[in-house]
């Protein structure tokens, strides 16, 4: 853990406005807070977009999640998290999530870390199967990742993976797949330009959506201490 106490992390907004032969409207925010203390650390994240035209919304996502780690051993952390979230695109109009397991840091060299994790999951879904008809699901699942972060050049530039494998316990070949790779560039102490790429494979699938699904978000965050 970082020997570094109290709170810090960034947060970044966007909004554009277009009007042509239709009114397109386009905000996004996400908020990260972070406290660390001794052997214990907080995540807070927030997300939320949306992409209008007219009275149409394209896309409209959003989650909030929260973290607690404690380190139990040098390489160890007890973890516990809990999520929700709802995505217009694939028809989740909400999805509540807690869970608890173990993280494990398994290489740890020259501004390069990598993690494995292994947690229990329960999670509640409300997904229209088929349009204006909501099912409810409540699985038990494995949540699975591996993580790492890398500094290839110098501490100015960064890439950073991780990838979930969570399939329902009774029930392996229901399974959900998903990785998120960030590029992070420091412009100034206070500036960070980012590049996410975010790729998702699930085998429970609403009609006429997609199996797999991806988006590629690229901003400017504020970091603040």
């Amino acid at each position: 853990m970082v020997d570094t106490a109290g709170w810090f992390g960034h947060f970044g907004l966007n909004a554009n406005f277009v009007k042509n032969t239709k009114s397109v409207s386009t905000i996004g925010g996400n908020l990260r807070l972070e406290y660390l203390k001794e052997k214990n650390k907080v995540l807070l994240l927030s997300n939320y977009n949306l992409i209008r035209a007219n009275n149409e919304r394209f896309i409209d996502n959003g989650f909030q999640h929260f973290r607690y780690n404690r380190q139990i051993k040098p390489k160890i952390e007890y973890e516990f998290f809990t999520q929700a979230q709802f995505n217009n695109r694939i028809r989740i109009t909400f999805r509540g999530l807690i869970g608890t397991g173990l993280r494990y840091q398994f290489y740890n060299s020259n501004n390069r870390k990598a993690f494995i994790g292994m947690a229990y999951m329960y999670e509640y879904d409300e997904i229209k199967i088929i349009e204006d008809v909501i099912t409810k699901f409540r699985d038990h699942r494995m949540s699975s990742y591996v993580s790492f972060t890398i500094q290839p050049f110098s501490n100015n530039f960064s890439i950073s993976n991780i990838t979930y494998f969570q399939p329902v316990l009774t029930k392996f070949s229901d399974v959900r797949l998903s990785s998120q790779t960030s590029l992070k560039f420091v412009i100034s102490k206070k500036l960070t330009f980012t590049s996410i790429f975010n790729i998702t494979n699930d085998t429970r699938v609403p009609e006429n959506v997609p199996a797999t699904y991806y988006s590629l978000r690229n901003g400017i965050r504020w970091n603040f201490i």
